[in-house]
Formats: structure tokens, sequence, C-alpha cells
């Protein structure tokens, strides 16, 4: 009897420590999971640092190609505006040299009643004027 009494409370604190350990695996299998999805966390977090950070790169390398691009317009911009007034002046000068000689007309060099040549198409060539001019002769 005294046996059967002793038994009793070491099949309870068996039962106890099975539960225990369960509950005590189970607690590590969570706490293992837990720490495994923290894991996989920081990893998804350091990769997304990575790429923001490469954003940032690529951006920061965009805009001063944009910086760059914008300078090189604003300087065409002013070549362009530079051409355009020395052309305004060669077309002035032209119209005065037109104006002083009396003559209006495109084609005419030189002293009056002098006409220019007629422009020859883009097969023209050197070669061909003088084999005709031989051919003339």
């Amino acid at each position: 009897m005294v046996v059967d009494n002793m038994r009793l409370p070491y099949e309870k604190l068996e039962s106890n420590l099975k539960e225990f350990e369960n509950n005590v695996f189970q607690l590590t299998k969570k706490l293992d999971d837990g720490n495994s999805t923290q894991k996989v966390a920081a990893e998804a977090l350091d990769r997304a640092n990575g790429e923001n950070k490469l954003q940032k790169e690529n951006s920061s390398s965009c805009q001063s190609e944009v910086v760059k691009i914008k300078e090189g317009a604003v300087a065409n911009q002013a070549e362009i505006a530079k051409l355009n007034a020395e052309l305004e002046i060669s077309e002035k000068r032209k119209k005065e040299v037109e104006a002083q000689r009396g003559e209006s007309n495109e084609n005419t060099v030189g002293f009056e009643g002098a006409h220019r040549p007629p422009v020859r198409g883009p097969d023209f060539s050197l070669e061909f004027v003088c084999h005709n001019k031989e051919n003339l002769d």
C-alpha cells in the first residue's frame, strides 16, 4: 500500500515531466520557427536595403546624366543662337551688297550680266567635265 501510494505521485511526476518536455519541445520549435522567420525577414530586409541603395545610386547617376544633358542642351541652344545671329548678319550683308550692285537676281555674281553656271547633280564629277572638254577640242 505504501508502494502504491508512492507510485501514484511518481507516475504523476513522470506524466508532468513528459508534459513539461513536450511543452519545452513545442516552445523550442516555436522559438526556432520564430528565429527562422526572423532570419528570413532580416535577409529580406537586407535585400530590400541593398536594392534601395542600388536604386538610390542609379537615381543619383540618372540625375547627374539629366544635369549633363540639360547643360548640353543649354550649350546647344547658345550655339544655335550664335549661328542664327551669324546667319542674320550674313543675310543682311548679302542684301546690302545686292542693293549696292543693283542686283536682285540670285543667279548673278561678280559683275552685272554674268550668270552662275547651272548647278549640277550629285553625279557631277571633275573627271566628266575634263573628258567632255577634251572631246570638244
